[in-house]
């Protein structure tokens, strides 16, 4: 069990069990891998629990394990083994990237590395290449190619929007989207997350870390 992330500050204070309808989600965007749903589903129902617990800020904010909390709640678990870490509020969104990122082995899953990048600088526009490969396990250099404008981006034209949009809402997975419409799945996520913050198109969006 990880216990500390000593170059965010953060740390593990204490374990203990709370009532679902009180973990707030933070206003951080998420998308709902159903494959991954129903594996953790399956053992909820074998095991009871899952063996590694969700993480909550002293404020009972979601820091770490969103599917598993998806679960519960579609289970109807009313309590719910939790750890509490203790941070800085400025490292919060970093620390959510980087306990996800710690399940990748390196080289892996680049496409939702660049996607988490994109939605940190979005959220931090100040924050150095060198703290981003940190959080993110990669190295600067691939931060300098992630950087808007130092990689080419195919534009996604408005009736692409509109598709991406509708195919989410008929209930379509993320893999799904990204086979239609023959796009990487960070450049869809951020045009979700995009529109999300501009008041969206009656989405429904669940999202991610």
């Amino acid at each position: 069990m990880i216990s500390e992330v000593r170059f965010l500050k953060a740390s593990y204070c204490g374990s203990s069990r709370v009532e679902i309808d009180k973990i707030v989600l933070g206003n951080d965007s998420r998308f709902f891998d159903a494959h991954q749903g129903i594996k953790l589903e399956k053992t909820l129902r074998k095991e009871g629990a899952f063996r590694e617990k969700i993480k909550l800020s002293r404020e009972n904010e979601l820091i770490y394990g969103y599917h598993e909390y998806s679960i519960y709640r579609n289970t109807q678990t009313f309590f719910i083994p939790v750890e509490y870490w203790e941070f800085p509020e400025e490292y919060k969104d970093f620390l959510k990237i980087h306990l996800k990122i710690l399940n990748f082995k390196d080289g892996d899953f680049n496409d939702i590395r660049k996607e988490a990048y994109l939605w940190l600088l979005d959220l931090h526009p100040k924050i150095s290449n060198k703290l981003a490969s940190i959080v993110l396990r990669v190295d600067i250099r691939t931060i300098s190619k992630w950087k808007p404008g130092n990689f080419k981006r195919k534009l996604i034209k408005k009736a692409d929007t509109k598709r991406i949009v509708e195919l989410h809402n008929s209930g379509k997975s993320r893999r799904e989207i990204i086979d239609e419409l023959n796009l990487p799945s960070y450049k869809i996520d951020y045009q979700l997350n995009k529109l999300k913050r501009q008041g969206g198109q009656n989405m429904i969006i669940n999202r991610v870390f």
